[in-house]
């Protein structure tokens, strides 16, 4: 009778001991679900989620929600493409699904809203609430402009591309030629008064910048760069290589400076194969030579400059002067660019290699003019970076080990480390 009370405590603590959970080890961790992306509304009231679950063939169950911040709705939507969108007002969450379907929830009255077909969509702040953009990939090619407060469209059809302001006063299309199968056409809109002005039809029209605070446009067609501004009788041409070398075309149009009389671009050299390697033939390389000869072999040159191009009197200005010249920044009216010693130095070897040490320059963007940064180029420095404005050069001296801000009006270096 002593040891029942000592009988009773070992069954019950074994007992107690069985009915313990599982472990937690590593294995069971993976197989909880986890959430990513989350995202929440500007009132704060709504939140989406991504909920990611290991299934136990291996694959990942992976759903999205939107559910209220008080638990009184969660809603499953489709897998999306990206996160979606909430609107400002926190009355709308936009997104597009695998399907290239646009879902638009009404947050108030929980009811999602489906378009097919859209193949780009958009949401900008209007005058009084927000507006949505979306172009349909129909034989229509229609685009729409929705204001998501009243519900009241416009349409346009056939449009490839578009190119709205942000106070959704100005509408850019473009469009298939009517006149010419292959190319494409170019319409300004005035959307205060509905008014469309054609400014061009037949031309192949790439790489096309909008500037919508001075209302210009520009755009390449094959070794051409034509510009429109509203206010003149039709385009023209600024530049036409074809009349100044077959060698040369541009690589890409980069965009106006503030001014708007000024437009940067990137003027290419076509490229030279090289004459096919003899393997019979022994190739000799001199330690004079800044490359191995099987670099030399190897890369053909091609050469690629920076230019800027004035709207009145159509010049163009070289930004670059040197082959191997880098640019380490630009703000509107300065260019920082740096070049190795050597012709064919590689600046990732100026720490031992004389000729991949580098000599910097400062150049204005408007009239080519360049000036030497001589302490700059005798400073084993890490490589500078320009100011998004031009006012200063960030730099790491390497003897000093310091951060540096250099003063390009005062002409001072301040540390900053």
């Amino acid at each position: 009778m002593k040891k029942f009370p000592l009988m009773l405590l070992f069954i019950l603590s074994t007992l107690f001991c069985f009915a313990q959970k599982k472990l937690i080890d590593s294995n069971a961790y993976n197989n909880f679900p986890k959430l990513s992306g989350a995202m929440v509304s500007d009132n704060g009231k709504y939140v989406v989620h991504c909920e990611i679950e290991q299934m136990a063939s291996h694959n990942m169950n992976v759903k999205n929600f939107i559910q209220s911040t008080d638990n009184k709705l969660k809603i499953e939507i489709p897998s999306t493409q990206g996160f979606g969108k909430f609107t400002a007002d926190s009355k709308f969450f936009l997104f597009k699904t695998l399907k290239d379907s646009l879902g638009i929830m009404n947050l108030d009255r929980n009811i999602i809203h489906y378009i097919s077909n859209v193949s780009k969509y958009e949401v900008q702040q209007m005058d009084s609430s927000e507006g949505l953009v979306y172009l349909l990939n129909d034989l229509e090619k229609k685009l729409v402009l929705r204001n998501l407060r009243t519900g009241r469209e416009r349409h346009f059809y056939n449009v490839l591309a578009y190119w709205l302001s942000e106070d959704w006063k100005t509408l850019v299309i473009q469009r298939s030629s009517k006149i010419n199968e292959g190319n494409q056409s170019l319409d300004w809109i005035d959307l205060s008064v509905d008014k469309p002005n054609n400014i061009c039809d037949g031309k192949i029209i790439e790489n096309l910048i909008v500037d919508f605070k001075h209302k210009q446009l520009v755009f390449k067609s094959n070794d051409t760069i034509w510009h429109y501004k509203i206010g003149m009788d039709k385009m023209i041409c600024l530049v036409d290589l074809s009349k100044v070398s077959s060698s040369l075309f541009f690589g890409s149009l980069e965009g106006f400076n503030k001014e708007g009389d000024c437009l940067f671009a990137t003027l290419d050299k076509r490229k030279e194969l090289l004459s096919k390697i003899d393997s019979n033939t022994v190739q000799v390389w001199s330690y004079n030579d800044t490359k191995l000869q099987s670099l030399q072999d190897s890369k053909p040159e091609q050469s690629s400059s920076k230019v800027v191009i004035r709207l009145t009197g159509h010049k163009v200005i070289y930004l670059q002067k040197y082959k191997n010249e880098v640019q380490y920044g630009r703000s509107d009216h300065l260019l920082l660019t740096g070049h190795s010693i050597g012709n064919d130095g590689d600046s990732n070897e100026r720490s031992w290699n004389l000729s991949g040490q580098n000599e910097y320059d400062l150049v204005n963007n408007k009239t080519g003019k360049r000036t030497p940064l001589l302490w700059l180029s005798q400073n084993p420095s890490i490589l500078p970076i320009l100011s998004p404005e031009g006012k200063y050069i960030l730099y790491y001296d390497y003897q000093k080990k310091n951060y540096f801000s250099y003063d390009i009006a005062l002409n001072k270096n301040i540390e900053l480390t």
